[in-house]
């Protein structure tokens, strides 16, 4: 086995809930390494750390900025989506993204091009892990 796929889970309400827990459960070569919610309580933060959820953090920059994140899901509400789709290609990351991406088609555009520019100069490529 290789290195496994680490994960930054932006949101931790019923979907993040459920993506993180899918993961940590059933993806051995991928685990979540950090959370980061807004609206994180003790709560949130003691069910990360039941499935082993390492770090948790209010400030999604904090996923962005980590080295040790390949990849993030975005599991936070719909008008965060497109702007965190576009903050994590910026910084090369793997996406995963929750539908909608948006309710407004030019911030779904703008997000999507984004995503396209940083595949094209080879920050944002899923190429190493297919």
């Amino acid at each position: 086995m290789g290195k496994k796929l680490r994960i930054g889970l932006l949101g931790g309400g019923r979907i993040g809930k459920l993506h993180g827990t899918n993961v940590q459960n059933f993806i051995p070569d991928a685990e979540v390494v950090i959370l980061a919610d807004p609206f994180l309580n003790d709560d949130m933060e003691a069910w990360a750390k039941s499935i082993g959820i390492a770090r948790c953090t209010k400030d999604p920059a904090d996923v962005f900025a980590a080295e040790d994140v390949d990849a993030v899901f975005i599991c936070s509400s719909t008008d965060t989506h497109a702007e965190f789709m576009m903050k994590a290609a910026a910084a090369g990351k793997h996406i995963f993204c929750e539908k909608p991406i948006h309710t407004e088609i030019a911030k779904i555009k703008e997000a999507l091009a984004a995503v396209e520019k940083e595949i094209e100069i080879g920050r944002a490529s899923c190429r190493e892990r297919v």
